[in-house]
């Protein structure tokens, strides 16, 4: 990429325009509902759109004692929480600690 490329793709965004390089960040935020344990921890894999979705996920309507676990666990403490979620596509990249590690190995 040229300075001429980088000023153009800078007066482009000025204007409110995108570059044809970089895709569009998607919108990667979102609010729905998830379980809190007593302990006020949220339990990830419970969030869902809705409350009634979000108890499914834990205790399921298959499961003939659902109703009544989720019940039990209120009466502990347990509720449903309207939370924020910030949505990301994580990078996994290798840990420099990783390399050295294995470096000092083969030195040794």
């Amino acid at each position: 990429m040229t300075n001429d490329d980088i000023e153009g793709t800078e007066s482009s965004l000025a204007e409110g325009g995108a570059s044809s390089d970089a895709p569009r960040p998607v919108n990667s935020y979102s609010q729905g509902y998830a379980l809190c344990n007593a302990a006020g921890v949220l339990v990830g894999h419970t969030y869902r759109s809705t409350a009634e979705a979000a108890i499914e996920a834990h205790f399921p309507s298959s499961d003939p004692a659902g109703a009544e676990k989720w019940a039990e666990m209120q009466a502990l403490g347990w509720t449903v929480e309207h939370v924020y979620a910030h949505v990301f596509k994580p990078r996994f990249m290798m840990a420099a600690t990783r390399v050295d590690q294995t470096a000092s190995e083969e030195s040794a």
